[in-house]
């Protein structure tokens, strides 16, 4: 026998039927779900880029509604870099003169340049041709990530068991066993929401 589900907050939803900060939702009676904000680094709804700070002139708006003129940004979380020959060349300090790879020099079609640093192998790095290594959203599994299901995939859907949030983690859902506290007060997996379990079968502790 379960119990009746109680009216509770903590999901994007509040107990008096609210819109909780950050949340959004879309669909009466689907779970909500959390709306990265400008500057995280995350790319989240609405946003066309996002370098990991809200402010204006780098290339990323500072309310990450627009790539600014003269600068593309390629990956969330990374510094938007100048396009060679446009107005943002002299903005961003890159030369547009030749600048071989491995000078520490950002230039040209170059997305990376760390110098004697760059390495094929390192996860989130810069490779030895300048271009970025393995990160979360290039669709690859790779390095610490559980998933990877691209850039534009990768959105993190509380409640989708098949999902994969934007720092490359299996979505997580009500009945998995892991407390997602963005969402859950509680889980208790395939035991919500039975007899002398402690939590709800919406992932919410029972009220005594």
């Amino acid at each position: 026998m379960r119990r009746r589900q109680q009216r509770q907050g903590c999901d994007g939803c509040s107990a008096s039927c609210r819109l909780e900060e950050q949340a959004a939702c879309r669909v009466v009676g689907a779970p909500c779900t959390v709306v990265p904000p400008c500057g995280d680094g995350v790319l989240g709804a609405g946003e066309i880029c996002d370098d990991g700070n809200s402010v204006g002139g780098d290339g990323c708006a500072a309310d990450c509604g627009v790539v600014e003129s003269g600068w593309r940004c390629v990956i969330p979380g990374r510094r938007c870099l100048p396009i060679c020959g446009d107005a943002g060349a002299e903005l961003g300090g890159t030369a547009c003169g030749a600048s071989p790879c491995g000078d520490g020099i950002v230039a040209g079609a170059e997305e990376c340049d760390d110098g004697a640093a760059n390495d094929d192998s390192l996860y989130g790095g810069c490779t030895t041709l300048c271009t970025y290594g393995g990160y979360c959203g290039d669709g690859v599994v790779n390095g610490p990530e559980a998933c990877d299901l691209g850039m534009a995939s990768n959105v993190g859907i509380y409640g989708e068991p098949s999902g994969c949030t934007a720092g490359c983690v299996a979505a997580h859902f009500c009945g998995d066993g892991l407390i997602d506290p963005q969402f859950e007060q509680c889980d208790a997996g395939k035991n919500n929401g039975t007899i002398g379990s402690p939590c709800l079968d919406n992932c919410h502790i029972v009220l005594k």
